[in-house]
């Protein structure tokens, strides 16, 4: 049987002074963040693996694409189609889109989120990937540009954008 400890002692570390208390709670902490970081791994592998399979299911007509069907002009309802869209499996189109984003980044730039937070000191989150995943990581941007080449290919067939905000 184990040592057992009366509740009131449970969080005292009687025989440790001020200095044994801090790396002993430095070590708690370390161990938590490392623990939470293995959760968000996991997590982010799961969120990899939905992107994949719902990728593969629409190839195989499984799962509507967005836009659904535009060559056929007969408008479908749920009761008469073949095909779920993502509403009806639970799923949140900008939530896939985020999936996707993650796992077309590369689990590098994944772990290159975790390892900074965690050299930090602190416990890594799905904004620590999301920056990184973004391209906006350190550079206090949050702001998403349309890419110059974009804006320069609609000058290039319109002339002028006198309406895009994220043109300037």
């Amino acid at each position: 049987m184990w040592p057992w400890r009366p509740a009131s002692s449970r969080y005292s570390l009687p025989h440790c002074g001020a200095e044994g208390r801090a790396l002993h709670y430095a070590r708690v902490t370390k161990a938590a963040n490392d623990s939470h970081a293995d959760c968000l791994r996991i997590i982010t592998r799961a969120e990899i693996r939905m992107a994949n399979e719902i990728d593969r299911a629409q190839e195989r007509g499984e799962v509507a694409r967005a836009g659904g069907d535009r060559d056929n002009s007969i408008v479908q309802t749920s009761d008469n189609r073949n095909e779920s869209t993502l509403s009806d499996i639970g799923l949140d189109r900008r939530r896939v889109a985020e999936w996707r984003e993650t796992r077309d980044a590369g689990e590098g730039v994944v772990e290159a989120a975790i390892s900074g937070a965690l050299a930090e000191g602190r416990a890594p989150t799905k904004s620590d990937i999301r920056n990184h995943v973004r391209g906006t990581f350190g550079t206090g941007e949050n702001e998403w540009y349309t890419p110059p080449e974009w804006l320069q290919l609609v000058r290039d067939v319109l002339g002028e954008i006198d309406v895009d905000p994220a043109s300037a």
